[in-house]
């Protein structure tokens, strides 16, 4: 696909996700601006992890986005992490699996399963680390702590 198509679509899709999550005005440059960053997130990591892994470098900017988005405005994380997901979930390769298997393809529709199922598992752990690293590790629970010697 040439550059200028991809340019065209992100350019296109902040209004029509603002339109469909009925976010205010005031909020589209920064839901655009975080599905810029899980693009080019995803785009980066593609080249450096490879196509299955790259989308855990997309969910990882666009986690730390969206939190410090958060703290900085004190509004939901999900205003800005709603769309940049959208442009990383993996839909597409799901449906060239499930067109495989109605084929008669079983071979490559296991492998394009897996595949979607490889990137769904990098965009949870790649939001799951944005968590750590911008909030810190959550405190241990009381009950599994050690009892007090004294």
């Amino acid at each position: 696909m040439p550059a200028w198509v991809q340019t065209v679509a992100l350019a296109a899709m902040t209004p029509a996700l603002a339109v469909l999550f009925r976010a205010p005005r005031r909020s589209w440059f920064w839901m655009g601006t975080a599905s810029l960053v899980a693009w080019f997130g995803a785009y980066w990591g593609g080249e450096l992890l490879g196509r299955d892994l790259g989308p855990f470098l997309g969910a990882l900017a666009l986690g730390v986005y969206a939190l410090g988005w958060e703290r900085a405005f004190d509004r939901p994380a999900a205003l800005p992490l709603a769309p940049g997901l959208l442009v990383l979930v993996p839909g597409a390769i799901g449906f060239r699996g499930v067109a495989a298997l109605l084929g008669g393809d079983p071979i490559t529709a296991v492998e394009t399963g897996f595949s979607a199922l490889l990137v769904a598992t990098s965009l949870v752990t790649g939001l799951l680390l944005a968590n750590v690293l911008v909030r810190g590790a959550p405190d241990a629970p009381r009950d599994y702590l050690p009892a007090d010697p004294g």
